[in-house]
């Protein structure tokens, strides 16, 4: 009975030690293969200096109005402006401004049911107008996510000439000839009883319309960054000036706008190199925005004024003052793979190796960028059969050639 014991003890401890020796040479095997791979993944690569620094613009502040009447703005933010047109109504009071807004809303759906008439007064089945409004909508979907408004306009009255023809549909005892002699009829009313309600308050010039006083508007201009210093632009940053609380708002009346900033002196350089930069302003809903060096200060303690200009995504940016920003001087993107990946045939075509169905296949590449130990690639001849988000590359193994098995 013990002699028996024994020997299933000592078998076990075979079998124990036969499954630690089997995982030691299946692990020795596969960290000591002669070929690696890694997968190969989309990546943007970019060359940026981080900043903060000012927003600055030549801009006109629309003053308030100082009799207490209730001021209705018309422009909305990042809206062209031009010279006298209406900036403002002022009402004597919040009846008033409702009577307005109803003359509005009136003299609007007179002109959706003028456009009508005009089009097609007959009201067909209810199923068939839900089917068109259902298509119309699809389609102003459609128009919106490629982002393509010309014709967003015309598909919109569509959209409301249908929405009435429904209505229409569901009361067919109501002409609309009446309807539209009612509308008139009260709109007649509310005007004559606007009369010396409000007055108008007109630009004074041209421009991109913002909401947004901060103080800055007289603070600091165009004209004075090439003056400024690092200390002094720091000096600027931290400010806090009075703004005017009961401006309308104001005019940003040059499509130029600049953003000051310092840099070390290397980066200084960096960008006199480069001139053009990539600005990303990352307190900011806009879209990344193309400026211009257009002026670099003197070393002042190691740092250097940088003033960089741009015509472009004012619209966007009119609220934007004192930012955080990404300069980005050189962007890259492509398919990271590894420098060691990278071989040149004989013929001098470049290309990587890539592990399909356990055999090497050679891809040709194109390189477009690089960032540290990798370049970014993109295929040479793009297809079903050259390299793709996923591909398995070959980044270490001698002897690779086309169909080799690779273990």
């Amino acid at each position: 009975m013990k002699q028996g014991s024994t020997a299933t003890k000592i078998l076990m401890l075979v079998l124990f030690i036969g499954v630690i020796v089997y995982f030691v040479v299946f692990l020795l095997g596969r960290t000591m293969s002669p070929y690696r791979t890694e997968t190969v993944y989309r990546y943007l690569a970019e060359d940026a200096i981080a900043t903060n620094g000012l927003v600055v613009r030549t801009e006109l502040v629309l003053p308030g109005v100082t009799d207490g009447g209730l001021v209705d703005i018309l422009p909305s933010e990042g809206q062209k402006v031009g010279y006298g047109n209406v900036i403002a109504r002022v009402y004597n009071g919040s009846e008033d401004l409702a009577r307005q807004n109803e003359i509005v809303a009136i003299t609007d759906q007179l002109e959706e049911l003028s456009y009508f008439s005009s089009v097609d007064r007959s009201t067909a089945d209810v199923s068939t107008l839900d089917k068109e409004i259902t298509e119309t909508l699809f389609q102003i979907r459609a128009e919106t996510a490629r982002r393509d408004l010309s014709d967003l306009d015309q598909t919109k009255k569509e959209l409301e000439t249908l929405l009435l023809r429904r209505g229409m549909a569901y009361n067919k005892g109501i002409g609309l000839d009446g309807l539209i002699a009612a509308l008139q009829e009260r709109l007649m009313m509310l005007q004559g009883q606007s009369a010396g309600a409000m007055y108008t308050v007109y630009s004074p010039g041209s421009g991109t319309f913002s909401s947004r006083v901060d103080g800055y508007e007289t603070l600091v201009t165009p004209k004075d960054l090439m003056t400024l210093t690092p200390s002094s632009l720091d000096a600027l940053i931290n400010a806090n000036p009075e703004p005017d609380g009961n401006a309308m708002g104001k005019l940003v009346t040059d499509t130029i706008w600049y953003y000051a900033t310092t840099v070390s002196e290397e980066d200084a350089v960096r960008l006199k190199d480069t001139n053009k930069v990539t600005v990303r302003f990352l307190r900011s809903a806009a879209e990344d925005v193309p400026m211009e060096v257009v002026f670099l200060g003197v070393p002042e303690n190691g740092r250097v004024l940088a003033v960089l200009s741009t015509h472009y995504s004012l619209t966007d940016t009119t609220q934007l003052r004192r930012q955080s920003a990404d300069v980005i001087l050189i962007s890259s993107e492509g398919m990271r793979v590894a420098k060691s990946a990278v071989r040149i045939r004989d013929d001098g075509t470049v290309g990587v190796y890539v592990v399909e169905g356990k055999r090497a296949s050679f891809k040709s590449i194109v390189i477009v960028g690089e960032d540290g130990d990798y370049y970014l690639v993109e295929p040479k001849n793009p297809g079903a059969y050259s390299l793709h988000i996923g591909s398995q590359v070959l980044v270490s193994g001698l002897n690779v050639e086309e169909g080799r098995v690779i273990d």
